[in-house]
């Protein structure tokens, strides 16, 4: 008798083990994928490099997809039940499409009409500061209000700007240029290896540029061998702006610091955000 209820009881917690892993199997199997599309109201042409925001609450972000040349983009293996599809872009309104969800084995199709910013104004003026309309679509006054890191306006960067791209960098910001390695470091990472994350206009700008110069991995991020033969590098890549079209710099020496949107989190050699008026 005893045996038959251990065995009863066996046979129980084997069945109930298999029923969940064929419920997280059948979840796994039939993962969600979002298609959408961005297009402009007015036009109804698509608007190529809209940032597209899956958040699974109003503060935690998922994944983040940019529409292709047609407007189109997906998220594939979303396992959410409810999340938010949130679009950015300098040109057009925010939009915030809250309540989504889907049923196991499904594709969901969004089309999402976009509105062009109301006011196409260079500057504006709230509360007696003067704002670039651009910097403010972008969130920069925002960021600078809220966020720990150093902000510099365009009349501050003219005041301290030389002739060159370096010197602005290596004399306003604190930054340190190693010739031997033709990267941008922040004085404190200089000899660890960890380079500074540059984004210009809200586009990251790989400083590696130079092939020739091999680098490899190490425990806090990438180191760089010395270059090799004495040859000489092209310029850094963000040594071709002119800092006369810069209009504002943000800068975030820790990862810590750096927004989510500019790789807040994942960039341990710190941050400079660039902002042009091209």
């Amino acid at each position: 008798m005893k045996i038959l209820k251990y065995f009863l009881g066996f046979t129980s917690l084997f069945w109930l083990t298999v029923l969940i892993l064929v419920f997280y199997f059948h979840k796994s199997i039939f993962a969600q994928t979002i298609v959408g599309n961005v297009y402009d109201i007015t036009t109804k042409k698509p608007i190529p490099e809209v940032i597209v925001l899956l958040k699974q609450s109003q503060d935690r972000i998922s994944a983040i997809r940019t529409s292709d040349a047609e407007g189109n983009f997906h998220f594939e293996n979303v396992k959410l039940d409810e999340f938010i599809i949130q679009t950015q872009h300098l040109s057009y309104e925010d939009k915030i499409i809250k309540q989504l969800s889907f049923s196991i084995n499904d594709t969901l199709i969004l089309d999402i009409g976009l509105l062009p910013t109301a006011f196409m104004l260079q500057e504006i003026t709230v509360e007696g500061e003067k704002k670039d309309m651009e910097l403010d679509a972008a969130g920069f006054y925002t960021r600078r209000a809220t966020r720990d890191g150093r902000f510099y306006s365009k009349e501050e960067i003219k005041e301290k700007s030389n002739t060159t791209m370096r010197s602005l960098l290596t004399g306003l910001l604190g930054i340190t240029f190693k010739r031997e390695d033709n990267v941008y470091y922040f004085n404190r990472y200089a000899n660890s290896g960890m380079p500074i994350r540059f984004y210009v206009d809200g586009v990251w700008i790989d400083q590696d540029k130079f092939d020739s110069m091999q680098r490899y991995s190490g425990m806090f991020g990438k180191q760089r061998a010395a270059n090799p033969m004495g040859l000489n590098a092209p310029p850094n890549p963000i040594e071709y702006i002119n800092p006369l079209e810069i209009k504002a710099i943000e800068v975030y020496s820790s990862m810590m610091q750096a927004p989510y949107e500019f790789g807040g989190g994942k960039s341990p050699g710190g941050v400079v955000v660039i902002w042009t008026g091209r």
